[in-house]
């Protein structure tokens, strides 16, 4: 099962329980410049800490156990040739650099 996570703040306007710890995440600037928080989007329990220096972020969360979708909050879909890493868009099918042909792959890249 996948979930998408949902932005603390969004967390604040429907769930009061967690304004109290939310309050005291924003009261440290420094983490706050170098994290991100999030919410599960599937048990909206566990908090998902993205690390923006090293783009470290959760693949599973630790409560629920479902895999945390990143794409398109963190993240995009594009093709890549597996020989030269070159990226190419969603449409593309085959490295344009390559004889013989060579498939691209779709991989998730840090945005």
């Amino acid at each position: 099962m996948k979930c998408v996570p949902i932005a603390l703040t969004q967390v604040l306007q429907t769930d009061t329980k967690n304004e109290i710890f939310a309050k005291l995440l924003f009261a440290i600037p420094e983490a706050l410049a170098k994290k991100e928080y999030f919410a599960c989007g599937n048990c909206k329990a566990n908090l998902l800490i993205y690390d923006k220096v090293t783009k470290d972020k959760p693949k599973v969360c630790s409560r629920c156990g479902c895999m945390v979708d990143w794409v398109g909050i963190k993240s995009v879909l594009v093709n890549q040739c597996p020989q030269c890493q070159k990226a190419y868009t969603q449409l593309d099918r085959f490295c344009s650099d390559h004889d013989p042909v060579v498939s691209l792959k779709q991989v998730e890249v840090a945005i």
